[in-house]
């Protein structure tokens, strides 16, 4: 009499792995790119509207954009949310911080909440051995 085992699925392979961990990692660098760009583009649009021929920051984010290999509708998605009401507002905030031998730090960030920004930095900067400029 003949049985039928169930088995575990069986696994692709340490290639398919490689693969996999190589894909994530440019998938995540790509995201990152896409998530500064995307900021920048709100920051500018918000501030001198989305004509990129009147807007010379969108005009110069849109360059380094292309630069950076990030897409035409990545772009566009953000212009179109810069212009909806509810769309919340990124400032560019500016910290300061001393580093090791009292080496002078200026800390440049986006944002779109004063308070968590400036938690952030101020845990990175401790974490780094730092202190923060009061």
């Amino acid at each position: 009499v003949a049985r039928c085992v169930p088995r575990a699925s069986p696994t692709m392979g340490r290639k398919f792995e490689n693969n996999k961990l190589k894909m994530a990692k440019t998938q995540a660098q790509y995201a990152k790119k896409a998530a500064y760009i995307g900021k920048n583009v709100i920051i500018a649009v918000k501030q001198s509207g989305p004509d990129q021929e009147t807007n010379r920051a969108l005009a110069n984010i849109i360059r380094e954009a292309n630069a950076l290999d990030v897409s035409k509708e990545v772009i566009d998605r953000n212009i179109k949310r810069a212009l909806q009401p509810d769309t919340s507002d990124y400032k560019e905030l500016t910290y300061e911080a001393y580093g090791h031998g009292g080496v002078g730090l200026i800390i440049n960030c986006l944002s779109d909440n004063n308070n968590r920004a400036t938690a952030d930095v101020n845990n990175v900067v401790n974490k780094g051995g730092c202190k923060p400029a009061t």
